[in-house]
């Protein structure tokens, strides 16, 4: 089964030499600016999670060394009760403007609406997306081939995002052996799809 969502393009990093610089721009930002991104992802987020309910996933539950315990896992479903007035039934069809500004979505943010919690990170949340989506369509359960394609989606598919992130993540400084690093964000992504279902953003 290939997911017809796909990752979300990688931008053109811009690098800044000067971190006092950097801490301005940034600081320069405005709040809704910030917060319209991760609308966006959460729109992003939320279609993966209908997808994947049409397909009736379930995320298998593992215990240590990777093994599954058949008969038990967590079924992916969505909680219309808690996307009253996000048009569901249209939104797989839908780009995030057109859907955020053409029906005034945008009101379901305000002050008495839906708050993502804590402080997401977009580059962090977009890199787990697309992990996830590019293992999920390209894993075939074969432990070479399987690796193969987490090295390829460090080293090539999502190479700017690890190297931009590497910094903030240890995780990233290639200690790790590769299939370990996007088992780390397979797993995160699963666990902000599940709570995404419930209508939080993100977990």
């Amino acid at each position: 089964m290939t997911l017809k969502t796909t990752p979300i393009p990688t931008r053109n990093w811009k690098i800044t030499k000067d971190p006092v610089s950097e801490r301005d721009l940034k600081r320069k930002e405005s709040k809704q600016r910030v917060d319209r991104r991760i609308y966006y992802l959460w729109f992003h987020f939320l279609k993966l999670c209908l997808e994947l309910e049409s397909i009736g996933h379930i995320f298998k539950k593992r215990v240590g060394g990777g093994k599954v315990i058949l008969g038990e896992g967590k079924l992916v479903k969505v909680n219309r009760d808690e996307y009253v007035g996000w048009d569901l039934d249209n939104l797989m069809s839908m780009k995030f403007n057109e859907w955020f500004y053409g029906n005034n979505k945008c009101d379901l943010f305000n002050e008495d609406g839906f708050k993502y919690s804590g402080r997401p990170q977009y580059h962090s949340l977009v890199k787990k997306f697309n992990v996830f989506i590019r293992y999920f369509n390209g894993k075939t359960g074969d432990y070479d081939k399987d690796m193969n394609l987490s090295e390829r989606i460090i080293r090539v598919y999502e190479k700017e995002r690890f190297e931009q992130l590497k910094r903030d993540d240890p995780r990233s400084q290639g200690k790790s052996p590769f299939n370990k690093l996007i088992d780390k964000d397979v797993k995160d992504c699963e666990r902000i799809i599940l709570s995404v279902c419930e209508g939080r953003f993100p977990k």
